[in-house]
């Protein structure tokens, strides 16, 4: 047994959501996606070098299977660990905003720092007194005590009739594309992440215009956005916050 660090755990949870596991989990027959050195470092904001160094200590550790210009997957192991961080994250939050009343932008910091306490105990006393909620204030699924994720309507983005002006968020892709999602995942779009949509493809060949949170704007093909499964969420208070481009946990 290794000793858990704050790094080491904002790492798991980090591949845990960037490899699809998070909103649900993987659509039937889908397997993780394998998170490069470069998604991850622009995940938690840090060089690609210190990813790779890191990458190499979670390997040794059984942690993540780590392939060199492949990219990481979470080993049962470390899916568990990140599973417990994330269900941690999340009831805080639920427990931060609900019983304390604190706002949304108050909650996350908070709950950054309460997630690496390890009590099992005291995670499954808190999500029985919260009546064991299976979203958070965010609208992000909860996991379970044995990692299991609550699955969420996702949708595909071209199928939506009205689609500017709505709060959404990347919680997958329709087929198991590795290089599309590379290439989403280099202009910016990690899977998590809010955004908004301010042009619609309306022919074929007609590009998307997308907003992220923090402000940049992307432009996808028509075929990358017919292919993103998103979230709706209620109102953009209710989105998770990345943070810059850091997705809530």
């Amino acid at each position: 047994m290794f000793k858990q660090t704050r790094s080491t755990e904002n790492y798991l949870k980090s591949i845990f959501r960037l490899s699809g596991y998070d909103y649900g989990g993987l659509p039937e027959g889908h397997e993780a996606y394998p998170v490069t050195t470069n998604t991850l470092a622009a995940s938690l904001r840090t060089k690609p070098s210190s990813v790779t160094s890191m990458l190499l200590k979670l390997s040794e550790r059984g942690l993540v299977d780590y392939q060199p210009y492949q990219g990481a997957l979470l080993t049962p192991y470390g899916h568990k660990l990140a599973s417990h961080v994330v269900r941690r994250h999340r009831l805080w939050e639920t427990f931060l905003a609900g019983s304390l009343g604190l706002g949304a932008g108050e909650i996350h910091e908070l709950a950054e720092e309460l997630e690496h306490v390890r009590s099992l105990l005291l995670t499954d006393k808190l999500s029985e007194f919260l009546g064991i909620p299976t979203s958070d204030p965010h609208g992000n699924p909860i996991p379970g005590p044995n990692g299991q994720t609550v699955g969420v309507h996702r949708v595909p983005l071209g199928s939506l009739d009205r689609v500017q002006h709505l709060s959404l968020v990347f919680a997958g892709i329709q087929s198991r594309d590795l290089n599309l999602l590379r290439d989403i995942n280099t202009m910016g779009l990690l899977f998590g992440q809010p955004f908004e949509v301010i042009h619609r493809g309306t022919v074929a060949g007609d590009s998307w215009q997308l907003r992220l949170r923090d402000g940049r704007t992307l432009e996808l093909a028509d075929q990358q956005a017919e292919n993103l499964l998103v979230v709706i969420k209620l109102s953009s208070q209710n989105m998770a916050n990345p943070d810059g481009h850091k997705a809530h946990a």
